[in-house]
């Protein structure tokens, strides 16, 4: 593959842009997950794998994935060079503008608080009855267990509101599952509470029909 751009191309290009062509190959880091990367019947799919590959096709080189979902790390990884761009749903903020350069924002989503309906929710006879089980206003977050991925900002948001509502919260970062992981859990049972972002959330109730997803935090 000729790692040679037409003329409008090459024009002012940044040194790391630079490196991607000399190497001929594109190594952008992503997580595993229903929407930005997964194998379906053998082929790789997902929203940030259709974009890297044009991306990679535009400049006319190879494309190499990193797959991880420690954030962490990833942000290690772009800072020591190990890959060329990141391409996961990150949440823009102050200190992450601080360390690295975000392109302009490719989805507006938010926060939303992933719970379990009542176990006889199917027999309930109005939406009503539903309703009065689950939690609505984040004043309800007082004295609750949320468990949330190690490395999102999802703790950050729930130590604000429990600022806010001047009542704890008993966070929990869990170190070993990712979002996706933390909604399975709480659709099974395991854990009552988790944090996620709104369209990686309503993904995941169309595999979960047993949780609610309808409780915004931001």
């Amino acid at each position: 593959m000729s790692n040679i751009l037409d003329e409008e191309k090459t024009i002012d290009l940044d040194p790391s842009l630079r490196n991607v062509q000399v190497r001929d190959t594109l190594i952008a880091l992503t997580d595993y997950n229903s929407t930005n990367y997964f194998i379906y019947r053998g082929e790789p799919m997902g929203y940030q794998f259709e974009m890297l590959k044009e991306f990679a096709d535009f400049l006319d080189v190879n494309l190499k994935l990193v797959i991880t979902s420690d954030m962490h790390g990833a942000f290690d990884l772009l800072e020591e060079g190990t890959v060329d761009m990141m391409a996961m749903g990150l949440t823009v903020t102050r200190d992450r503008q601080g360390i690295v350069d975000f392109t302009v924002p490719q989805i507006q989503t938010k926060q939303v608080l992933v719970q379990r309906k009542p176990e006889n929710w199917r027999k309930m006879r109005t939406w009503d009855e539903i309703e009065d089980q689950l939690i609505r206003n984040p004043l309800e977050l007082a004295g609750k267990d949320v468990y949330v991925q190690k490395g999102t900002i999802f703790a950050d948001r729930l130590s604000i509101l429990a600022n806010e509502i001047g009542d704890t919260i008993h966070i929990h970062i869990d170190d070993d599952r990712e979002v996706e992981q933390l909604i399975t859990a709480v659709a099974q049972g395991e854990i009552e509470y988790t944090v996620a972002d709104e369209h990686i959330a309503k993904v995941n109730q169309k595999y979960y029909p047993n949780i609610d997803v309808n409780t915004a935090l931001s």
